[in-house]
């Protein structure tokens, strides 16, 4: 569809009706909205897709490895390399590109938002953004395509964290953590066995199940 107020309320209607795998896209959703219930901006040439799976083994790892599974599918599909910032954001160029929203109710969904292609400038009060392409594609195709690609390389858990890690944004850097309204400094040095950041904080590595990253 062109336009939507969230794919993800679309897809749970049709979840709600009959029990069957979906995939729903749009290119403009008003009411998207990414971690944290923050409301995610769209603008045009841009993909909302949601569609229902399976959780990865570990069900706290399927975040991290839909990001894997969307930066491999650009680089085999398009030749563009995509990296991954903890717990769930696409980066290029250390910008912005696109976020992935797992929701788990009686069915478990993910919703990708991706930047595709802008022809102008991002506004000014959201830094740090950036497109994947550098001209249009057709939006519902590449949702298929990453879709199925998706649905064809699931992965087990420790390639899962391998592969985080191979694209990790941030690896053995400084970052700044915002738990409970609380900032915190450290060193990001890798993800655990339930896709945990593992940050070294005053000499003491500490374990953050979920929490806001900022890098520079």
């Amino acid at each position: 569809m062109e336009r939507c107020q969230s794919t993800q309320i679309e897809i749970q209607k049709l979840l709600d009706e009959k029990s069957d795998n979906y995939l729903v896209s749009s290119e403009f959703q008003s009411l998207g909205k990414g971690q944290r219930e923050k409301k995610w901006f769209s603008v045009s040439n841009a993909l909302a897709m949601s569609f229902n799976l399976k959780s990865s083994n570990t069900i706290s790892l399927t975040s991290l490895e839909m990001g894997v599974l969307i930066s491999k599918f650009f680089e085999s599909e398009y030749q563009v390399e995509i990296e991954l910032k903890w717990p769930n954001d696409l980066y290029i160029d250390r910008k912005k590109c696109g976020g992935i929203l797992i929701q788990k109710n009686h069915h478990m969904i993910c919703g990708i938002g991706l930047n595709l292609f802008h022809a102008k400038e991002y506004p000014s009060d959201i830094p740090r953004v950036t497109s994947i392409f550098n001209k249009p594609y057709n939006v519902s195709e590449v949702a298929k395509k990453l879709y199925l690609f998706i649905s064809d390389n699931r992965m087990h858990d420790e390639k899962i964290r391998t592969e985080f890690m191979q694209r990790c944004v941030h690896q053995n850097e400084l970052v700044t953590i915002i738990e409970d309204g609380k900032e915190i400094t450290g060193t990001f040095l890798d993800v655990g066995s339930y896709g945990e950041a593992r940050v070294l904080i005053n000499d003491e590595v500490k374990s953050i199940y979920s929490a806001s990253l900022l890098i520079k």
